[in-house]
């Protein structure tokens, strides 16, 4: 897949996904990156039964990266203490790719078997040819899109036991969709920002939603997305329209009102180039977005009203919300689901992330990589955990070196004879 007007190829983006993945502390040896085939979904079918002759199915596949974190003796971390690693499957949010984690998914791959998906349709994963907005007519058949490919991918790559299941921003709403429809093969759900909670005012119009963009782009051009918005068009229409050249302007402005913390040119350049090359692939997944959600984020049906559903089902995996301080995705309405006079969920919980806004795993990763082992095992695997953080950035910032497998061992050994 090249294009020389939009700057992109299959090749440029791999390339800058393992460049990002590298600046995460990973080697090749810790890495395993995979096309999982999918077979013909539903909605294709829909368009003729003869599907597979009108067009091409190399598309049809999901994109992953598992990670493996190994001793020196090329065992896993956990096989000599006897334990399995569980399942932790993490999905991004829209306009983004699974390397955008790269900041905690070493870390993160400490603890779990963690798989980092591209959700079908967007990053690094297929776009089938067949044009979704042809076929997409309800909220359910936008989330089907995404929920029925994640099926068959946990299906092809022989997740058997419960997992963790989690989500970024629009991944946070697949998460939480997929988890209501399989909610005994989740263990708990971790919704980390997640977009289409609330349920959109009646007074909101197109004038609110251009205030919110005054101090980012003119009122002219806000207006003009709310307009496009509605004619099924998406922001990234605009980005393959204006070539490489728009769209290098437009990141550079992304990165610096998006992506604050991001102080290093190096790394700026490669997060950068790598969202360039996943903007301007061809229009799929994101022709979802206009059925699921309305101009303003916020959802057709929205997920305060269904998220509920979970305290009718036996055994439905805990939800955890996870918000940063600063965030522009209001946690009030996860606020309302706990507490119990607004009929909320009985199996909730809501964490803070201090220092964030709405890119967490960016503005502070150690701290949302807490509060998920908080989730996942205990209070104290969690603080120490943030211990070897501290001690590890101590080390970086005295020059000096850090084994950090080592601090972890004395921790362990200190608390177990205390």
């Amino acid at each position: 897949m090249g294009n020389y007007w939009h700057g992109i190829s299959n090749e440029q983006l791999h390339s800058a996904e393992l460049a990002l993945l590298r600046r995460g502390g990973l080697t090749h040896d810790q890495i395993r990156i995979q096309d999982v085939k999918i077979p013909v979904l539903a909605y294709q079918y829909r368009k003729g039964q003869d599907y597979e002759h009108l067009y091409d199915e190399a598309e049809n596949f999901i994109h992953h990266i598992e990670i493996d974190i190994r001793d020196e003796d090329g065992t896993n971390q956990d096989q000599g203490k006897n334990l399995k690693k569980p399942t932790f499957i993490l999905l991004h949010g829209y306009g983004a790719g699974g390397a955008i984690f790269y900041k905690m998914i070493k870390d993160l791959g400490k603890y779990f078997r963690l798989f980092v998906v591209d959700l079908y349709g967007m990053g690094s994963s297929g776009r089938p040819q067949f044009p979704l907005q042809e076929a997409c007519q309800s909220v359910q058949e936008a989330e089907q899109f995404f929920i029925e490919a994640l099926q068959y991918w946990i299906v092809q790559v022989g997740i058997q036991e419960k997992y963790y299941l989690a989500g970024h921003s629009f991944g946070g709403y697949i998460a939480a969709a997929y988890a209501l429809q399989y909610p005994h093969d989740i263990e708990k759900v971790f919704l980390i920002s997640p977009i289409g909670m609330p349920e959109k005012p009646d007074e909101y119009g197109s004038q609110h939603f251009v205030r919110n963009f005054d101090k980012m782009a003119p009122s002219l051009a806000a207006r003009l997305i709310y307009q496009m918005w509605q004619r099924n068009y998406t922001p990234f229409h605009v980005l393959r329209w204006s070539g490489q050249l728009g769209t290098k302007r437009f990141l550079k402005s992304y990165m610096s009102t998006r992506l604050k913390k991001v102080s290093q040119q190096e790394e700026a350049q490669e997060i950068s180039h790598y969202l360039h090359q996943i903007f301007l692939r061809p229009a799929c997944g994101e022709y979802a977005l206009n059925c699921i959600l309305q101009v303003g984020a916020f959802a057709r049906q929205p997920l305060i009203y269904r998220l509920p559903t979970f305290n009718e089902i036996e055994n439905a995996p805990k939800v955890v919300f996870i918000y940063g301080d600063t965030d522009w995705t209001d946690p009030s309405h996860a606020m309302m689901l706990l507490q119990s006079e607004y009929q909320g969920l009985k199996n909730a919980e809501l964490h803070i992330v201090e220092g964030s806004g709405h890119h967490l795993y960016a503005d502070n990763p150690a701290s949302l990589i807490s509060k998920i082992l908080i989730e996942a095992f205990d209070n104290r695997k969690a603080e120490n955990y943030l211990k070897v953080k501290e001690i590890e950035l101590n080390g970086i910032l005295e020059g000096e070196p850090v084994d950090i497998d080592q601090i972890e061992e004395q921790l362990l050994l200190h608390q177990h004879q205390s």
